[in-house]
């Protein structure tokens, strides 16, 4: 029940831009403008929470009511990143913040700035507006084009950093044909290091998602799961009740209880128990589950508080074989994949377990 706290949350940061047009770092504005783009502008990294937030909100509550609302601030601030940068390349940011290992900010910015397009061509196609669809598709295209010639050769991005390929992957800025070569980058800088993360703010849940999407579920894992720093395990084995700010302790100089790495939390609820929106979600309404036993994990167990209703999954190996159990609320169609037979069924809303014919659900 997040969506009344999110949408005041926007409404902040567009009144900060009714203005100039340009969304602030924080709302309401306290003085903050760094890396941004003269005046009160914040960085692009900071500002594309705004359409993300949007993007979000449709996805799990349905809230179209506020694309429409916010739809204009957010088209003007693209229009205004374009007038500022018209090679497309965004020359400053913040950047992946407490990365241990730094993507520059022109990277990290022109990925926001692709991100920002391709968002506020998704809400014009959502309210029916095919001119800017279009408008802002091409943009987006432009952009990656650019953020390809700049930054992309034969599949490594920028130096090849974890954060850089991340960025580039997660976001779909590398060549279909260069794709695996960035992959097979990015898999061999995380074992050079001994299966270390050196990712920040941005590029560590791209990290858990792009491996856990890409195949590569177990390495992220043991990721997760490693006690050495940098990491989790290492907060909690140096005292932490809650999240740091950075990976690496820091006597009260940054934030002890801090949001930024809660990207786990996602990749739990996401990989591990494996309830996700589908594709195309709006208020939560079409979702997959596809639970994984990785680094050792023998049963997982959790409630997704959806606005639909609570989704509830549980799973557990017993004997090598997974054990299902779920609940699905009315009003979701739901795609579930059964991993010992390695297919996926389409379910209806109810209890359901497995093992048990597949034959019932007449071949889906």
């Amino acid at each position: 029940d997040m969506k009344a706290f999110y949408a005041k949350t926007l409404q902040d940061f567009v009144d900060e831009a009714e203005g100039d047009g340009w969304f602030t770092e924080t709302a309401p504005f306290v003085g903050i403008a760094d890396r941004g783009f003269g005046g009160r502008s914040g960085p692009i990294g900071w500002s594309v929470a705004v359409p993300i937030m949007l993007d979000d909100l449709h996805r799990y509550y349905g809230a179209r009511d506020l694309i429409a609302r916010h739809y204009d601030a957010c088209a003007r601030y693209v229009d205004l990143v374009h007038a500022k940068c018209p090679s497309l390349i965004v020359p400053q940011c913040i950047g992946d913040h407490e990365a241990l290992e730094k993507a520059s900010t022109s990277l990290t910015g022109t990925a926001h700035f692709y991100q920002w397009a391709r968002l506020v061509a998704g809400f014009a196609e959502t309210l029916g507006n095919s001119s800017d669809a279009g408008k802002y598709n091409q943009l987006a295209d432009d952009i990656r084009a650019a953020f390809q010639a700049r930054f992309v050769r034969a599949g490594k991005v920028g130096q090849g950093l974890q954060g850089e390929q991340l960025f580039g992957l997660y976001h779909d800025l590398i060549p279909k044909s260069e794709r695996a070569m960035a992959l097979a980058i990015l898999k061999k800088n995380i074992e050079s290091g001994g299966g270390a993360l050196t990712t920040g703010i941005f590029s560590t849940k791209y990290l858990l998602d792009v491996l856990s999407t890409e195949g590569l579920e177990e390495l992220a894992g043991k990721m997760v799961m490693r006690r050495e720093f940098p990491g989790w395990g290492f907060m909690l084995d140096n005292g932490a009740t809650t999240l740091w700010e950075t990976w690496k302790p820091s006597d009260n100089v940054y934030s002890q209880s801090h949001p930024m790495f809660g990207s786990v939390e996602e990749w739990f609820m996401k990989h591990v128990l494996g309830i996700a929106p589908a594709d195309g979600s709006v208020g939560f309404n079409r979702i997959t589950i596809r639970p994984k036993a990785v680094a050792g994990l023998t049963w997982a167990k959790g409630t997704y508080h959806s606005a639909k209703g609570p989704v509830s999954v549980e799973w557990r190996l017993i004997d090598g074989k997974m054990k299902l159990d779920l609940i699905i609320p009315p009003g979701i169609q739901t795609k579930v994949w059964l991993p010992n037979e390695q297919k996926w069924v389409e379910v209806a809303s109810g209890h359901h377990q497995w093992p048990k014919e597949i034959s019932d659900y007449n071949g889906k």
